[in-house]
């Protein structure tokens, strides 16, 4: 099971990309980064053995 979502600076969570399984190996997931606005955000990838963050911004 996965968990892909974002969070704004203050690590309120302000979208969920994706909340299901998913096998192993490379994914890929689109959205439209306009509906967030301009500034910083944490895109963070939760699995059953591991939780990965990165710092996405926006111009």
């Amino acid at each position: 099971r996965i968990s892909l979502t974002v969070h704004n600076s203050a690590m309120f969570k302000v979208m969920t990309l994706a909340e299901d399984t998913a096998e192993s190996g490379v994914q890929e997931r689109e959205f439209d980064a306009r509906k967030l606005g301009s500034g910083s955000f944490v895109v963070v990838l939760q699995t059953m053995s591991a939780r990965v963050s990165a710092l996405l911004e926006i111009p």
